[in-house]
């Protein structure tokens, strides 16, 4: 049974799906959701606990990355967050820093550090938890 659950939240449905493959494959532990917008990820959330969330920032709807990360906040301020994007900028990192993001990563993804950092928060919310 898995210990572990992950959200994973991007509007581009090859992405989100590979991300999901790649952390089931790589974290046997872990149990992946997969939001295809951030309406769609916050009743995720209010319907279940995550010990992650991975999101994009970009996506259609009225609700981006960054208004998912402080609704989110709302819900469990200590969640370990990555925010991936194709639309980088300064101004973006900033705001991501400001709403405590663990780790924000420029697309294309390195899927390898991706899996690697999910993996380092995930443990470390354990130990943080024991």
């Amino acid at each position: 049974m898995p210990t572990n659950r992950v959200l994973i939240v991007d509007d581009d449905e090859m992405i989100a799906l590979c991300l999901r493959q790649s952390l089931e494959l790589t974290l046997p532990d872990c149990a992946v959701d997969v939001a295809y917008s951030g309406e769609e990820a916050l009743r995720s959330l209010a319907r279940k606990t995550h010990n992650l969330i991975i999101t994009d920032f970009h996506m259609p709807g009225a609700v981006d990355g960054l208004d998912l990360i402080g609704e989110a906040r709302h819900l469990d301020a200590d969640i370990p967050i990555i925010l991936m994007t194709g639309f980088g900028s300064p101004g973006l990192r900033a705001k991501a820093a400001t709403l405590g993001v663990n780790h924000y990563m420029q697309k294309p993804l390195d899927i390898e550090r991706l899996l690697a950092v999910a993996g380092r928060l995930l443990s470390s919310q354990h130990r943080a938890a024991g």
